[in-house]
């Protein structure tokens, strides 16, 4: 299930599937064979290699996050933090109403990354640009608290927001590129907000710390199937060059804002390994697509969270 426009428009082309037979959260369970084409996979075909029934429902890939095809898929383009209350309760209504889905024994995992939104074209609109931390502290307790309550075994992924300032070192950008991303980002790109930009940085920086905080509390731990996990590997991201120095743009879509078919592969390499990597260890940028991937072991063969770090 996807939560997140920027995740679902390269993780949704193929099923996001339940994982299997774990008695609790600690305790999750997961198969895995690799894939073959590491040009293409996004983290819906890896999931799509663990052991489920082919039946159930799953996410579509699609524009528009309330459509009936996209299913589990409740992201919306543009979406900002003031906007996923709205769609955990789609999500919600959507799992509740679908007759393949047993609620109460099937297990679900929740994938939400949001902020770049908010980053490029809101906090420089706020006075200050701070209230932008309030907001999403209330817009996220709103979603985890929905989740726990309505959803019984459940894994939330919390991924961690981007840093956007990294557009502003991109080098050999595509002159498309310098207008779109006028236009994309402005509180980043825009002369007018230029003396603004460390400030901005920080709050980011605040952003996700507050991410972490929230996904620590003990109300979000206190039931023995719901457990929610920061996925930290955008944390400090940072793209290949090329050997001119230039910023290797293969990894970008047109725009040079979101990312390519080959750049989705490999964070969803990274965001897979987050999965594996116990809390508190977790890898804080990506590597080079599928040179490392983690596999559950005998020893630890479910994905990790707060309690069985």
């Amino acid at each position: 299930m996807q939560f997140n426009k920027a995740l679902s428009r390269g993780f949704s082309r193929t099923s996001i599937r339940q994982l299997i037979s774990p008695t609790n959260t600690t305790r999750l369970r997961a198969k895995l064979s690799r894939p073959r084409d590491t040009s293409s996979s996004t983290f819906s075909r890896i999931l799509a290699r663990v052991d489920s029934p082919t039946d159930l429902p799953h996410e579509h890939h699609t524009t528009e996050g309330q459509t009936l095809k996209a299913t589990f898929n409740a992201a919306e383009a543009g979406g900002m933090s003031q906007d996923i209350p709205t769609m955990a309760k789609n999500l919600v209504k959507r799992m509740l109403s679908d007759p393949k889905v047993d609620i109460q024994n099937h297990w679900k995992l929740i994938t939400l990354l949001i902020g770049g939104n908010d980053f490029c074209s809101n906090m420089c609109y706020l006075n200050p640009p701070e209230k932008a931390l309030k907001y999403h502290e209330q817009n996220l307790l709103a979603v985890l608290r929905i989740f726990r309550e309505y959803l019984p075994r459940t894994l939330v992924n919390i991924v961690a927001s981007p840093n956007v300032d990294i557009l502003t070192q991109f080098r050999g950008k595509p002159q498309e590129c310098v207008t779109l991303h006028v236009l994309e980002c402005p509180c980043f790109m825009a002369t007018r907000f230029a003396s603004q930009r460390q400030r901005y940085i920080k709050i980011i920086e605040r952003w996700n710390r507050l991410q972490e905080d929230i996904a620590n509390r003990t109300e979000f731990h206190s039931k023995p199937d719901f457990s929610v996990v920061v996925q930290p590997f955008i944390s400090d991201l940072s793209f290949p060059k090329k050997p001119n120095g230039d910023t290797d743009f293969s990894y970008m879509s047109y725009d040079c804002f979101h990312l390519s078919q080959k750049g989705y592969a490999r964070s969803a390499n990274a965001l897979w390994n987050n999965m594996f990597e116990p809390v508190g260890r977790k890898a804080h940028d990506w590597e080079q697509e599928f040179s490392r991937f983690i596999c559950p072991t005998p020893e630890m063969p479910y994905i990790r969270t707060r309690g069985n770090s």
